[in-house]
């Protein structure tokens, strides 16, 4: 199936509603480096090809490293590259991403708790949660980046 529907044109009130919540989120206190490993490592597990080249993009722009990028599908591997914080916001992603698995881990979510306290938390999974919306309707639509 090629995409053709532009949901834009139909839902546009949807569309306008997660944009704003972009923009929350992108002023919420998250750093642009989190919230591009957030975009990208949540549209990598979601095969989401148009969000995964977006935010490569973007987090490039933001000074993200992109051997840091080449390596975030196996962060496990790699903790070299990754910070603590880094680490846990990894398997935040992993877990609310992957929700029918398990959820999100008591062990993930004290750990989050912890390290960042509630608020931090709440806006991370709030994160993860908005680009996990982009990715269905992406992959839903069969999105090309460079078709658009």
């Amino acid at each position: 199936m090629e995409s053709t529907l532009d949901f834009k044109s139909f839902i546009l009130d949807f569309y306008q509603i997660l944009s704003q919540l972009d923009v929350l989120i992108s002023n919420s206190g998250l750093n642009k480096l989190q919230q591009g490993l957030i975009k990208i490592r949540t549209s990598q597990i979601n095969s989401c090809d148009f969000c995964v080249k977006l935010h490569t993009y973007d987090a490039i722009k933001h000074g993200e490293d992109p051997k840091r990028i080449s390596m975030l599908s196996t962060w496990r591997e790699a903790k070299k590259w990754f910070s603590r914080e880094d680490q846990l916001i990894l398997a935040l992603i992993e877990e609310v991403t992957t929700v029918s698995g398990h959820g999100l881990s008591n062990e993930v979510y004290n750990s989050a708790l912890d390290t960042f306290g509630k608020e931090k938390t709440s806006r991370l999974i709030m994160a993860v949660a908005n680009i996990n919306g982009w990715n269905r309707i992406g992959v839903s639509l069969k999105m090309n980046l460079f078709e658009q």
